[in-house]
């Protein structure tokens, strides 16, 4: 790995989950739960660092969702979510395990959901137009998923 990056702590009192970030000036950091101690944030860092997130495909995945206007979360059981009322979208770092279309299609599908809340015929369209082989990209998803499910690794499966 190449030399460590900087990755300020703080704390968040409306965080549900460790999430990275980064500001306007590209300073990148780690938001911390309520409740989380200074040792057990650095005890998470070390271990997103030495667990893959920070490798080359956690490097893309940070890269690309700082591009597109997206946060990183960690945890939870989902691929990305949307906060309708802020326009914010985030994504799940469990994606850096996949390529980088499979992070393509959740934005595209958090964005869809922007518009559309439900998973109705209107979503679809928007979805289908935004990213025309989104269908496929699910399929990697959904089959890593069980992949994985046998290995019990925590990784989110996909709702619908």
């Amino acid at each position: 790995m190449a030399a460590e990056e900087k990755v300020c702590l703080r704390w968040n009192r409306r965080a549900e989950h460790f999430r990275l970030a980064a500001d306007a000036r590209g300073h990148r950091a780690l938001l911390i739960p309520r409740g989380v101690t200074e040792a057990e944030a650095g005890d998470f860092l070390r271990g997103w660092r030495e667990g893959g997130a920070y490798s080359p495909c956690g490097a893309a995945l940070f890269s690309f969702a700082e591009r597109e206007g997206a946060a990183l979360f960690t945890g939870g059981g989902k691929w990305g979510a949307c906060r309708l009322s802020t326009g914010e979208i985030r994504l799940n770092e469990a994606l850096s395990s996949f390529p980088l279309d499979c992070a393509a299609m959740i934005l595209a599908h958090e964005r869809c959901h922007l518009r559309e809340g439900a998973h109705s015929p209107a979503f679809f369209a928007l979805l289908r137009g935004a990213m025309p082989d989104w269908a496929y990209w699910e399929g990697v998803l959904r089959g890593g998923w069980q992949e994985r499910k046998r290995g019990a690794d925590g990784l989110p499966g996909l709702s619908h």
